[in-house]
């Protein structure tokens, strides 16, 4: 029978707050009553085993927790206590066993900092726990702990090499050289082992007071020399690194490793055609020991060998894009050139590896003297490293520049100019600042139009000339030294004088010196050479700037419409063409406002503009149509609207104004029904009396509408107002000689009960006697 709730609680809050306050002995009364209302409450069991913990009563509370991990098995908290009172009771094993347990859920909690700490402790009950010791050491790696995941596979080869299985311990310390490269403890470790002589072991049993970020729980020997600094390298080198921390990490995932550690890397087995089978074959063995020779000699630099190695790993089927870029790389080292190419063009388009794997293609192809398809793949890798430091949402826009380029390229190839694009890319790429000079060269491409491609640059002729030349040019224009900047870029021109965007720039000096007339010329000019070589939106770009300094320039915008229709920006362009249309308005122009307005309505059938824009732009008609008292043509409109958007209030209130202006009061009338319903329905009900008033002033006359505004005061508790109303019709009525008409309204003011009641009974009276 399920137990009292409110009991419960409160005596669980009770507990929590004597328990807050230290008292555990009273914190145990009260969880103890708890647990009697519900027996398996995993918070209330966990609650008592930590006030009984406290108390020192070890069997107790680790029977309450034992309970709440059988009720919980996911929780790694009781478990991770089990532990520790494992610990305090001096059962060392299997206080461990519930340490792994414990790091292992909180692993796959994604807390792998709290994991890290209960896997320490686990090495601390025992220290030659080679599978926590691995766990461990992944774990730091996977959260970029790249020290401490090299110390914790220094240990872990201690652990291996103790325990005679020196193969491995062979990779650990290949592994920590990956993940710190000329580690000189690694390296102090390797000659150990070489020398077939004791690795030190790890201290366990130092207190880390620090974060994880220092010097970690434990520490191994250190001999005196200072670990030099990170080496920065050019892209195929940096690309090779990638590729050799890959190789090493297949190591290790081809070991023994739970699914928590395994969930991350693609699964060894799936790596090598074999499939399963191999992984318990000898070729298994071999294929591990290849790589580990890979590592080991590719360190040394001894590449010949390296690529000797890795072949065979390879021919017992090893597949993986690291794999073959690395062989490339080596291949292109020992000067095996068409094998290179061959392992290189299988990686080309992997997302890990096509940056170096590009550059090194068109190191290879240049140095065999084919001129064109080493540009081709330079230009694929300056898209890639262009696009690294560009913006994010100007990436796609690059990638059409770098794609437009590579087809022009293809179709015009100029081997001279090729092999020139080819050297400056070499020049740019080639060097471990790269990055560096990328972003400082794109920093110069920055102009009043839309991000450009440093291909485009290099491909004008100049290059380093001509990045020196706009760096001049931009720290002038900063320091307002506009006419020595105007002089830079005419020299700029004379390196490079197709280079569109040193127009460009020479225009938004011309703008700094007040010379707007000249500067919109100069606009216009660059803008119409983009657009007759199909570059839109950098035509559209510039256009937009001779609008900003002569907004009512009616030709420019006519020339913006144009470039938007011709690209299919077919809503940009009707926003434009509303923009003219103000322009003629404010020349009062009305003709031509309602033909530009129609133009932007009828324009490119096969592509209609979208729905608000099409509101907006009908309801502007209608405005017009208005205001020139043209009430049909206002009628046309706004039923155009309706029937778009038939919920669209201001056309149903202009239709029903319209109809009734027109003379059309039975089509008014069923318009302002439809046009209530929509209020009452979407619950705008308030909206309804105002609007009955506010038609009732411009149509006294209407019956109908009088009719429907007693009806609305009557609604709203306004029974004077009502009866007002009926009292008007009723007049009409019978001035008009509709007596039955009359006496129906007579009673229906009666129906209201008004003050004046008896009043109208006689007038009822009275109709009634004549009526007979």
């Amino acid at each position: 029978m399920p137990g009292n709730t409110q009991v419960f609680q409160d005596a669980m809050d009770q507990g929590h707050s004597v328990a807050w306050d230290g008292s555990w002995d009273l914190a145990v009364t009260f969880y103890r009553q708890a647990l009697e209302e519900f027996p398996d409450h995993p918070q209330a069991l966990v609650s008592l085993g930590l006030a009984l913990f406290e108390l020192g009563s070890d069997e107790q509370a680790l029977k309450c927790y034992l309970k709440a991990a059988r009720l919980t098995p996911e929780d790694p908290m009781p478990i991770e206590k089990i532990s520790q009172l494992y610990e305090r009771l001096g059962n060392q094993d299997r206080a461990s066993q519930a340490a792994l347990h414990s790091a292992e859920l909180y692993l796959k909690n994604r807390d792998p900092r709290k994991a890290v700490e209960v896997w320490e402790r686990a090495l601390r009950l025992k220290p030659d726990d080679q599978k926590a010791s691995a766990r461990l050491a992944a774990v730091y790696e996977r959260i970029g702990e790249k020290d401490l995941a090299a110390r914790e596979y220094l240990a872990l080869a201690s652990l291996q090499q103790a325990a005679g299985d020196l193969e491995q311990a062979a990779v650990s310390i290949e592994r920590a050289l990956v993940i710190v490269p000329g580690s000189p403890q690694a390296l102090r470790f390797r000659s150990l082992l070489q020398e077939s002589k004791s690795l030190p072991g790890a201290d366990r049993n130092q207190p880390r007071s620090a974060p994880l970020r220092s010097a970690g729980r434990y520490q191994l020997p250190e001999p005196p020399d200072l670990v030099p600094a990170q080496v920065e390298l050019n892209p195929v080198e940096e690309t090779c690194q990638a590729a050799l921390a890959v190789l090493a990490g297949l190591l290790f995932e081809s070991a023994e490793m739970d699914p928590p550690l395994r969930s991350e890397r693609l699964p060894f087995k799936e790596l090598v055609k074999g499939g399963p089978g191999l992984r318990n074959s000898s070729d298994h063995t071999r294929m591990l020991l290849y790589l580990s020779q890979v590592i080991d000699y590719q360190i040394r630099s001894e590449f010949e060998k390296a690529a000797e190695e890795l072949q065979r790993a390879m021919d017992i089927d090893l597949v993986h894009p690291a794999a073959q870029y690395d062989l490339g790389y080596l291949y292109s080292r020992v000067g095996r050139q068409e094998d290179a190419l061959r392992q290189l063009l299988l990686v080309r388009d992997q997302d890990d590896f096509a940056l170096g794997a590009h550059l090194l293609l068109g190191s290879i192809y240049r140095q065999m003297d084919q001129v064109f398809d080493a540009s081709m793949e330079y230009l694929e890798a300056l898209k890639l490293a262009d696009m690294l430091s560009a913006s994010p949402q100007s990436r796609d826009y690059l990638r059409q520049q770098y794609d437009s380029l590579v087809e022009a390229y293809r179709l015009l190839p100029a081997l001279e100019v090729q092999a020139r694009l080819s050297e400056d890319i070499h020049q740019l790429l080639m060097r471990p600042d790269w990055q560096v000079q990328v972003q400082h060269a794109r920093s110069q491409l920055a102009d009043s139009g839309l991000p450009r491609s440093l291909a485009e640059m290099l491909a004008a002729g100049g290059g380093n000339q001509l990045f020196s030349a706009l760096t001049r040019v931009r720290e002038l224009k900063n320091a307002r030294q506009l006419r020595s900047a105007m002089e830079e870029v005419f020299y700029a021109l004379e390196i490079a004088p197709l280079y569109l965007p040193l127009h460009t720039l020479m225009a938004d000096l011309l703008v700094d010196q007040g010379e707007i007339q000249r500067a919109i010329e100069k606009y216009r000019i660059v803008a119409r050479v983009y657009s007759m070589r199909g570059e839109s939106s950098q035509a559209i770009a510039l256009q937009r700037e001779v609008i900003k300094l002569a907004p009512a320039d009616i030709q420019v915008r006519n020339q913006l419409i144009s470039e938007y229709l011709s690209c299919g920006q077919v809503d940009e362009a009707a926003l434009e063409l509303m923009k003219l249309a103000e322009i003629y308005m404010s020349l009062a122009d009305l003709t031509m406002v309602r033909s530009t307005y129609t133009h932007a309505l009828n324009m490119d059938r096969s592509s209609q503009i979208s729905l608000n824009i099409r509101i907006q732009i009908l309801h502007r008609i209608a405005d017009i149509d208005l205001q020139s008292l043209d009430w049909r043509q206002a009628v046309r409109s706004f039923e155009q609207i309706r029937s778009l958007q038939p919920q669209n209030e201001e056309a149903r209130r202009q239709l029903v104004s319209l109809y009734f202006r027109l003379g059309q009061e039975n089509t008014g009338s069923r318009e302002l029904a439809g046009y209530l319903d929509i209020l009452k329905d979407s619950g705008r009900q308030r909206k309804i009396l105002p609007v009955l008033e506010e038609l009732a002033r411009d149509f006294p006359a209407s019956i109908y509408i009088r009719q429907l505004l007693a009806e609305a005061y009557h609604e709203q508790g306004d029974t004077a107002k009502a009866v007002a109303q009926l009292d008007w019709i009723g007049e009409k009525l019978l001035g008009s000689g509709d007596r039955s008409g009359a006496i129906a309204c007579i009673k229906k003011i009666i129906a209201l009960d008004p003050s004046n009641k008896s009043e109208y009974e006689l007038l009822l009276s009275q109709l009634d006697i004549r009526k007979a």
